[in-house]
């Protein structure tokens, strides 16, 4: 029986768990029966991460999708957020080419 899985008190795996309050790698959570009634609280501490996938915001692309969609909330302007991604990437390309040739 798995310590998390099952009710301390009758070994029922009819369990409702409250909301996860979470800080830092801590998170506490309020636990109970359904069948007995009991309730208790969970304390969890993660200890590692993995299968870490970079996402699509830490790219240029997504750096300026947000930038552009930032700017055109802010400024109602109605700006086309794809177009001006494209032509951000392509200034881009411009300036990188120019480094590599210093």
């Amino acid at each position: 029986m798995n310590l998390f899985n099952a009710c301390p008190i009758c070994g029922s795996d009819d369990l409702e768990g409250g909301p996860i309050d979470i800080e830092g790698n801590f998170a506490i959570q309020e636990m109970g029966c359904i069948l007995c009634e009991a309730t208790w609280m969970d304390f969890y501490r993660a200890e590692h991460r993995e299968d870490i996938v970079r996402g699509e915001a830490l790219t240029w692309r997504g750096i300026l999708v947000n930038f552009a969609a930032d700017l055109s909330e802010r400024y109602e302007t109605g700006v086309d957020v794809d177009s001006l991604v494209e032509l951000y990437l392509d200034r881009l390309q411009v300036v990188e080419k120019r480094g590599d040739q210093a």
